[in-house]
């Protein structure tokens, strides 16, 4: 297995042109894309929802991403400016303004029978910041953990998660500050510091329990949880939708069960309220 980062320089001047003093970028994209405007231009439309983010160097990049499977039309204009462009903030604000599209946690939680409580969780992620040699994932409050755990996607070792409070922090951590996820407890995955330039890649296992937010109310099977950015969830074989209150694509597995794959409008958490019944 191996992980490729493909860079090339096209030309196209039917998608990407002039008209007068104003720069047009009109193009079919798919599902995770991010525009950078050359230094000196200032965004003044776009035709599809889209992050607006600034780059360290000043420049403006437009970011989106489409759950939908056909290709967007997307139709973007930008003017010069002479506004001196630089970059508004530092770390301690930065973490508001996480890119969407550039998001590959792809998290999945498989619902078990709502009377457990109980749901096997797993995304991949890939951390790249030098130096740091732990990859965080907190717990939402009241949730519970059983043997998580992790496998190195570039090398296939295995990393045991270990369960760690936040009183027991010993070392720096990056992200956000832990008072954006109310719980008590992270899960932890050590591997070797990664050196400048150097990424890796982790595919995360648990399974979790949490009688607050997942379980039957009145013979229907309800999820109403704070998630943070894309996921998907998989309802538990021999249940139906009925409510999905964040928009998602729902389609049915070779396996019988229901998947929702949510279309989060941001980087932020949002509450799902998910319902569905028996067959």
């Amino acid at each position: 297995m191996a992980r490729l980062r493909i860079e090339s320089i096209e030309q196209d001047v039917k998608s990407y042109h002039r008209e007068g003093a104003v720069l047009v970028f009109s193009r079919k994209l798919g599902d995770l894309n991010t525009v950078v405007l050359p230094q000196g231009y200032q965004l003044v439309s776009v035709n599809y929802p889209a992050q607006v983010l600034q780059q360290p160097d000043g420049r403006v990049a437009i970011s989106f991403r489409k759950e939908a499977p056909n290709e967007t039309p997307l139709v973007m204009r930008a003017r010069p400016s002479r506004v001196i462009q630089k970059k508004l903030f530092e770390s301690t604000l930065e973490w508001r303004l996480g890119e969407r599209a550039s998001s590959d946690r792809d998290v999945v939680y498989a619902l078990q029978p709502p009377e457990s409580h109980s749901f096997d969780y797993s995304h991949d992620a890939t951390d790249s910041e030098a130096g740091v040699g732990v990859h965080l994932d907190p717990v939402s409050s009241g949730t519970t953990v059983i043997n998580p755990w992790a496998r190195n996607l570039d090398t296939g070792e295995l990393l045991l998660g270990e369960v760690v409070t936040r009183k027991e922090h010993t070392r720096p951590i990056p992200g956000p500050p832990s008072d954006i996820y109310p719980g008590l407890h992270e899960v932890h995955y050590f591997y070797p510091k990664l050196q400048p330039g150097k990424t890796i890649r982790l595919r995360i296992f648990g399974t979790y329990t949490d009688s607050t937010h997942y379980g039957l109310i009145d013979n229907e099977l309800v999820w109403n949880r704070l998630l943070g950015g894309p996921a998907a969830i998989i309802l538990p074989p021999g249940w139906l939708l009925t409510n999905s209150s964040i928009p998602a694509i729902v389609r049915e597995l070779p396996d019988g069960r229901i998947r929702l794959d949510l279309n989060s409008p941001g980087p932020d958490a949002v509450t799902v309220f998910v319902t569905a019944h028996k067959k």
